[in-house]
């Protein structure tokens, strides 16, 4: 996103992926932008849990995401997954909220960027645990961090960042 003399604000990315389909027909499915993102070799500074609300899926329709997949079970069955699945939405917005408390004083402000992906679903009602390095930088600080349902194991986000602007 650009104003009128061609000043950056915003560059959005983005990619999609079909559950369960056959897309062979796509012969070049375009370019790959993802950005690779090395957890450190260490235990994480902080771990921070945050229990979702078992009808968290309902109220993230309102954000215009009318995907069936979030409310019904017949559909999660036929997709492979037990129960309806909550919004990437909702979890990227828990796992971004927990980087920003913990390292951006909670100040909207303090953001830069943001880098993630969503690996694995997450049923509603399940506790997300997100774990944060901090690698400290000269004008923002970068948080490495992954988002893992505690009750499967399981990383339901992956190769993800935030920056955080050092002056905030």
């Amino acid at each position: 996103m650009t104003d009128s003399s061609g000043q950056v604000f915003y560059k959005f990315r983005s990619s999609t992926f079909a559950t369960g389909q056959n897309l062979k027909h796509f012969e070049n499915a375009g370019t790959s932008h993802a950005i690779t993102v090395q957890i450190p070799q260490r235990k994480p500074d902080v771990v921070v849990a945050f229990k979702t609300y078992s009808n968290q899926n309902l109220m993230y329709r309102l954000t215009g995401d009318f995907n069936n997949v979030h409310i019904e079970q017949k559909l999660a069955s036929k997709l492979g997954y037990e129960k309806p699945i909550l919004h990437g939405l909702a979890f990227l917005g828990i796992a971004a909220r927990c980087v920003l408390k913990t390292y951006g004083g909670n100040d909207a402000d303090a953001f830069k960027a943001m880098n993630v992906r969503f690996s694995k679903p997450v049923i509603p009602g399940q506790t997300l645990e997100t774990e944060m390095w901090l690698q400290p930088g000269i004008n923002f600080s970068r948080v490495i961090f992954q988002t893992r349902c505690k009750e499967t194991g399981q990383l339901c986000i992956t190769n993800a960042f935030m920056e955080i602007h050092k002056d905030k």
